[in-house]
């Protein structure tokens, strides 16, 4: 019986990954190499190409480590020191080919999220924009398009058009929040506040809520009021 072949299953599912577009940089899954316009590119080993594409594809939001692990590990144990080792060649990427346009942040005791650099993307919204500024908000910038999900599109914008609340439900990792940001992005002009991201994944104190709610949107809390 011939052995399982790690690394040829890790290169076919790269292989039928969409490029990736940020700003000046080029993620090519395929090629497993990340180009620079200008000159500046470096190829990646599969599991590192994996992890950096995992990270592209959500947008801004935070990944846990055990998210990570999941997708990029598929019914493999591995302990953290495998996620840091890929991890630290992540940073090296950014560090050489990708300064000034992608920053790799840790949340610490939760996971990874990879977001463009400070002057590569737009700075936080604030309730009020001038005229002509665009809706307010703070959903971090698209990088790749939402693909086969047109129906639900339909369906949750329809639901916010008429409720005050709408819960999106699923198996941890199918796309709910990929989801909703698109819902979000399409529907940002019929909200005269915006639409803002409240990450609460590193909550876990209830009492924190508002105040991380708050932070999102550039609102200070009265005196007394809980904070994140």
């Amino acid at each position: 019986m011939q052995g399982f072949d790690e690394g040829a299953s890790h290169a076919s599912n790269l292989a039928r990954a969409a490029e990736i577009r940020v700003g000046p940089l080029v993620i090519d899954p395929t090629l497993r190499r990340v180009s620079h316009d200008d000159g500046r590119e470096a190829g990646l080993e599969p599991r590192v190409m994996q992890v950096l594409v995992a990270l592209a594809q959500a947008e801004g939001r935070i990944l846990k480590r055990e998210q990570l692990l999941c997708a990029c590990w598929p019914g493999v144990i591995v302990g953290d020191d495998a996620l840091n080792r890929v991890i630290g060649r992540v940073r090296r990427l950014i560090e050489t080919v990708a300064a000034g346009v992608l920053r790799l942040e840790t949340i610490t005791k939760v996971g990874y999220r990879l977001v463009r650099a400070a002057g590569a993307a737009s700075a936080p919204a604030a309730p009020n924009r001038e005229p002509g500024g665009g809706p307010a908000g703070n959903l971090p910038r698209r990088l790749t398009p939402l693909i086969g999900r047109d129906a639900e599109v339909e369906q949750i914008s329809a639901l916010l058009r008429s409720a005050d609340l709408v819960t999106i439900t699923g198996a941890g990792g199918v796309g709910k929040t990929r989801l909703a940001l698109e819902v979000g992005s399409q529907l940002a002009e019929a909200f005269e506040d915006g639409v803002w991201l409240a990450e609460l994944a590193p909550i876990t104190d209830p009492e924190q809520v508002p105040g991380a709610v708050a932070r999102a949107m550039s609102i200070e809390l009265p005196v007394g009021e809980p904070a994140a």
